[in-house]
Order: structure tokens, then C-alpha cells, then sequence
């Protein structure tokens, strides 16, 4: 009886060993280069307005974050992609966009108003702006617009995007398996945005446990676990 009892609990263990396992595997995971690029993730905390909190008063949640890996480099298979920043509750009304090549110059700009509500903005480049090339690294800034008159007081954050090309394997593999499974391979292939755009996707389209817990995986994973809970707005 003894022996039984013994090679059920190892039974169980070995189990609970697998479903670990298991579960590390399937974690959403994303590694940056750290290519030591200068950039600002972080553009300052509001509370309900634009004045900028201390740092150690201010959550996650109460800022202006670009959603992007700790490098602040976006990498991208999309010649023209889109691009996500959270947004706390402001009293701000709009917010800026600006895109530079590696000579400065400027490639496309665009405004848009913001609703005042905290959540994630998602802002795509129009098909009519420039192509984004391979093996080029771009600039972005994202600024919510304080006051129009005085821009100085922009909250700004600042990175760089790069387009980089899939390997075949990775390219096969997308067209047999589910989408539910895409992010995850752009992740362990260094493509950040197309990983974090299908999760943010598939989240607003059936926000079951499981999409939502590969969503907070993937954003802990750069250290934006603290956004899992804020809702993609429309």
C-alpha cells in the first residue's frame, strides 16, 4: 500500500513538474537588444491634468508610456505600422506624433484629440506617409499636448523604430499556425510590435483569461505589467 501511495505522489509531482514547464513555455516573452540608443519610454505622471507628479508619488498608470521593450527601439516587419502609447487621465486635449529618419528629417507628423480617459492609444502610419526600409533605424516622439500655445511643457517620449525582415523558418510557421500563437513567435524572434499589436487585438476581440494572461506575460516581460488592466481604446 505503501509502494502505491509512494508512486502516486511521485505521479502527481512529475505532473505538476509538466504543467509548470508547460507553462513557462507558453509565457509571452520579450528580450530587447539594449542597442543602448538614447530615448525617453516615460514622458511624466498627471493627475487629472498635465503638471508632472515626483517620481516617487507617481504609478505607471498616472504617466505617458510608450508601449515599447526597455530599449526604446520598436521593431517591426510592417512598412507602415502601428504604434501604441498609454495615456493617463488628462485634461489635455490632443496629443502629437512625429517621425524623423536617421538624418533628422521628417517624415510624416500627425495630431489627434484625445478623449481625457486613462488607456492605451493606437496610432497607425498611413499607407500615403513613406515606406519604412529594412536595416533602417528611425526616430520617433510621441508628446501629449499640454498647451497648444506653449509647447515646451509637452510631455514627451522618444525612441526609435527599425524594420527587420522574418526568417523563412518563422515565415512557414505563420502560415500553418493559429494566430492565437503568431505573437508569441514574433516574440522569441525580436519583432516587438507585430507580438504586442496581435495580443492587442485578439484582447479586444475575445478578452478571454488565457489572451489576457499572454498580454500581461508580454508586457512584464519589459517591465509594463503595470498597463495589463488598462483597456486599447477605440
Amino acid at each position: 500500500m505503501g509502494f502505491i501511495r509512494s508512486g502516486l505522489l511521485c505521479l502527481v509531482a512529475a505532473t505538476l513538474v509538466t504543467v509548470s514547464l508547460a507553462d513557462v513555455a507558453s509565457a509571452q516573452r520579450f528580450t530587447p537588444k539594449n542597442r543602448g540608443l538614447p530615448g525617453r519610454r516615460e514622458g511624466g505622471g498627471t493627475r487629472g491634468a498635465c503638471p508632472t507628479l515626483q517620481a516617487d508619488q507617481r504609478k505607471l498608470q498616472d504617466s505617458v508610456v510608450a508601449i515599447v521593450p526597455q530599449d526604446n527601439v520598436i521593431t517591426t516587419t510592417s512598412d507602415h505600422p502601428t504604434l501604441m502609447w498609454h495615456v493617463p487621465q488628462t485634461s489635455a486635449t490632443s496629443a502629437s506624433f512625429v517621425l524623423l529618419n536617421e538624418q533628422g528629417d521628417e517624415l510624416y507628423s500627425q495630431d489627434f484629440a484625445l478623449s481625457g480617459k486613462a488607456g492605451i492609444v493606437r496610432l497607425s502610419i498611413p499607407k500615403t506617409a513613406q515606406s519604412l526600409r529594412v536595416g533602417q533605424t528611425y526616430q520617433w516622439k510621441f508628446a501629449l499636448v499640454c498647451d497648444a500655445d506653449d509647447r515646451s511643457g509637452d510631455l514627451v517620449t522618444e525612441g526609435w523604430i527599425e524594420r527587420v525582415n522574418l526568417p523563412e523558418d518563422v515565415q512557414r510557421k505563420l502560415q500553418i499556425l493559429p494566430v492565437k500563437e503568431h505573437s508569441n513567435l514574433y516574440a522569441e524572434s525580436g519583432v516587438w510590435q507585430e507580438a504586442v499589436n496581435i495580443l492587442a487585438d485578439l484582447r479586444e476581440q475575445n478578452p478571454n483569461p488565457a489572451v489576457q494572461n499572454d498580454w500581461k506575460s508580454l508586457l512584464q516581460s519589459v517591465d509594463l505589467g503595470d498597463l495589463a488592466q488598462e483597456p486599447v481604446m477605440k
